[in-house]
């Protein structure tokens, strides 16, 4: 059994190759780029660092004069984390789970008038920004990276949902899923997603596939890579799953 991978293409490659360690084979056709922003540093070192993707990370500046050695790192994810100690040799605090598991652990750390930024590709999270307020802190995203949806490997991706009926796609976040059904819908493939298995990362973006015809989603039980890939290790072995 083949599984289709529409990350972006550096987290795809990874994927790809702890795949292979099971002998699941693989095709790449990612569905998002990755745009790196320039990014104005011009403001006071902050307290807090908080790195909620990968893609925050591999954008940010570790060797800018606003890190300080003191500065608190909160990572959100196992792998986020892995690659900050990759980049840098300050403690990092980690988190599994989402930002509700984020706001339980931050919680405990807050003192009043910190400062807190946020490496990201969006504008000002406002959940997060009123969520700080309470405790007298002051939030500030730091966009420094765009998710951009681009199909760059279309005769990938048709070839693998009109060849492999049986197939596995995998999707790790909300943007994606909309890719997908984007270009799914674009190319008249509906049918053709009829059999296949579609392993996603949490519950919000199997949401986004309501349009298509699917008959079986699989949800991780945790968002993140080590149990999506452990979930993709249980289906393509045969295993039987309610």
């Amino acid at each position: 059994m083949k599984i289709l991978l529409t990350r972006p293409l550096e987290d795809s490659i990874l994927t790809s190759k702890i795949l292979k360690q099971f002998s699941i084979e693989s095709d790449i056709s990612p569905l998002i780029k990755i745009k790196k922003q320039q990014v104005d540093y011009n403001f006071s070192p902050p307290d807090i660092l908080i790195f909620t993707s990968k893609n925050g990370v591999r954008s940010f500046d570790f060797g800018h004069k606003i890190v300080k050695d003191n500065i608190l790192v909160i990572s959100v994810g196992t792998e986020t984390k892995k690659l900050i100690k990759q980049r840098t040799n300050l403690n990092v605090i980690n988190v599994n789970g989402d930002l509700s598991a984020l706001k339980i652990k931050v919680a405990k750390l807050l003192k009043k008038k910190m400062s807190i930024v946020h490496p990201t590709s969006s504008n000002e999270n406002t959940k997060l920004k009123d969520f700080f307020l309470k405790f007298n802190c002051k939030y500030k995203a730091l966009k420094c990276y765009n998710s951009v949806m681009v199909n760059e490997n279309k005769d990938v991706f048709k070839k693998f949902l009109i060849s492999y009926e049986k197939g596995i796609i995998s999707i790790y976040s909300s943007l994606t899923a909309k890719a997908f059904v984007k270009e799914v819908m674009k190319y008249k493939l509906q049918n053709f997603c009829k059999k296949k298995k579609v392993v996603v990362i949490s519950e919000k973006v199997k949401k986004e596939l309501n349009m298509l015809p699917l008959s079986r989603v699989f949800i991780a039980e945790k968002p993140n890579e080590r149990n999506m890939v452990e979930l993709i290790k249980k289906i393509s072995g045969g295993h039987k799953i309610a």
